[in-house]
């Protein structure tokens, strides 16, 4: 469907409910390349890094987190509130990029040990940080899950931990040990 110019929705810019293309310009978009016609050096991240040494980003992401007693408490917080370590991380990292203090790479290159910064900052207040966005695997522990699958497994694990506790006196090996071959001839099948 072609919209007139003279179509008196794009004037007054109501929008019919039966038709959601109603009062939408069609040559109203951004030309190709448009974006590449700004002034070059007009967005921080367009000019040269100030931190260029990934020993010198970690430090100065550590020192944001950690100077400033406001923002550790902040830090904190949100930790203990749940907040994903992952999501503190790249967010730290995407800001440094922003305001132009490291590079794409760089902040790509930071973001673990800004990430077990955090997570052993949240270990020293006595918190389990929640690491990763998204939802969680349920956690079962070792014995259902083995359980689920074969019933007998736990059992021999178990009473392979009592015998090496020396509770229970292993079972002997049979004195002589037959190959497959040789119970398959016994069997009188060749």
């Amino acid at each position: 469907m072609a919209i007139k110019r003279n179509d008196p929705t794009l004037e007054t810019g109501n929008v019919s409910s039966t038709n959601p293309t109603a009062g939408v310009d069609p040559v109203d978009r951004a030309i190709p390349g448009q974006s590449l016609t700004d002034e070059p050096g007009k967005w921080n991240w367009e000019k040269p890094a100030t931190i260029e040494a990934p020993q010198e980003a970690i430090d100065f992401a550590i020192n944001r987190l950690t100077n400033d007693e406001d923002t550790y408490k902040r830090t904190i917080e949100l930790l203990a509130s749940g907040v994903a370590v992952e999501a503190m991380t790249k967010t730290l990292a995407f800001t440094m990029f922003m305001e132009g203090m490291i590079t794409a790479d760089l902040a790509e290159i930071i973001q673990p040990y800004i990430f077990f910064f955090l997570m052993g900052m949240a270990r020293d207040q006595g918190i389990t940080p929640l690491l990763f966005s998204g939802p969680q695997p349920m956690k079962k522990p070792v014995f259902n899950m083995m359980n689920e699958v074969s019933p007998t497994e736990p059992e021999k694990l178990q009473k392979q931990s009592r015998e090496l506790e020396g509770e229970v006196e292993p079972e002997k090996m049979p004195e002589k040990v037959q190959a497959f071959m040789d119970l398959k001839n016994e069997r009188g099948v060749e």
